[in-house]
């Protein structure tokens, strides 16, 4: 059902069940903003 909406409630949901993934997703995505930062 999650997958019908993509609102903030569906997303909370997706995140709830997928945690590690998105553990995963924020640390690359922090990673990629810091280096950019550096790069600066």
């Amino acid at each position: 059902m999650a997958n019908l909406k993509y609102d903030g409630y569906s997303t909370q949901v997706m995140v709830l069940i997928d945690i590690p993934k998105f553990i995963e997703v924020a640390a690359r995505i922090l990673a990629k903003q810091q280096l950019q930062i550096q790069k600066v």
